[in-house]
């Protein structure tokens, strides 16, 4: 299990057209635990120094602040690409607000589009804090303006075309987002990188849904107790969305192929990728996915 950096949207008076973000600090890399020497797959924190899973979503910062892992605060320029893999995770119900201010000066036409065309006022606030958000995290990483940041899409790896992986020119920073009722969750990486957070499903979700796993975790469903399938099903499938996500294919690869496990630990089963599960707050649950 890791945990997220809390990330706070600034005001809209701290935001300046043309300017890079700025962040306190650089992530730490730490070691995901049994491999030694591995970055931790985003927002890596030592255990002695991590909040408690529920207070991580608003962070302690206000409007204007960063809550961020971070080293000691130094005046060295952001890097590039992180010092290794970081995950954030932003409450986007408190910072709808400041992200509808923001947007129109940050977001491009596409996702400016995106947004209209939600037909629910809460899903365009959403919407619109979660990609504000991944737009400052990249402009301070790779050190633009985040109305400057340009996107793309890589090769579909089933068909060719482009319409996979949404990525950054360059290919020297990759990036995932994910967000599900109040939260986003956003990673960076100097390697390919997958995240998923949703909503802890209802029991009956969960019941209906697990024959689209794998064998073996719909088994384990079955021989679990009633009171805890849901949350079984929902680590299971995080897992699979954060790893079908990190290689580019999404659920157009059937759920039911890769064994990820529906226990308190992912299993590590695919070849060069590591999974993760996430510290996220009650109700929610959430896995990463990295490239080795």
């Amino acid at each position: 299990m890791i945990t997220p950096a809390a990330f706070r949207l600034p005001s809209p008076g701290a935001v300046r057209d043309g300017e890079v973000p700025a962040l306190p600090g650089t992530p730490v890399p730490l070691s995901v635990p049994g491999r030694a020497g591995d970055p931790l797959v985003p927002g890596q924190r030592s255990t002695s120094t991590a909040p408690a899973a529920g207070a991580v979503a608003g962070g302690t910062g206000e409007p204007g602040s960063v809550a961020a892992v971070a080293a000691p605060a130094s005046d060295a320029p952001a890097s590039d690409t992180p010092a290794g893999p970081a995950l954030w995770l932003v409450d986007v119900v408190k910072d709808a607000d400041a992200a509808l201010l923001l947007g129109p000066g940050i977001l491009d036409a596409a996702e400016r589009k995106r947004a209209a065309d939600f037909h629910r006022e809460r899903d365009r606030r959403m919407y619109t804090a979660a990609h504000v958000a991944l737009r400052l995290l990249l402009g301070a990483r790779l050190q633009t303006a985040p109305e400057a940041v340009e996107f793309i899409r890589e090769e579909c790896p089933t068909c060719g075309e482009p319409h996979g992986r949404p990525a950054v020119p360059g290919g020297r920073l990759h990036f995932s987002l994910s967000h599900s009722g109040g939260l986003a969750l956003i990673g960076l990486a100097d390697t390919v990188i997958g995240v998923d957070v949703e909503q802890t499903p209802s029991l009956d979700v969960a019941t209906q849904t697990a024959r689209m796993l794998h064998p073996d975790e719909t088994a384990e469903l079955e021989a679990l107790p009633e009171q805890d399938r849901a949350v079984g099903f929902g680590r299971a499938w995080t897992r699979k969305e954060a790893y079908l996500k990190a290689i580019g294919t999404g659920l157009s690869r059937s759920p039911a192929l890769d064994y990820m496990g529906t226990g308190q630990t992912p299993a590590q089963h695919q070849p060069d990728w590591t999974l993760a599960d996430v510290a996220v707050p009650e109700g929610y649950l959430a896995a990463a996915a990295t490239r080795r």
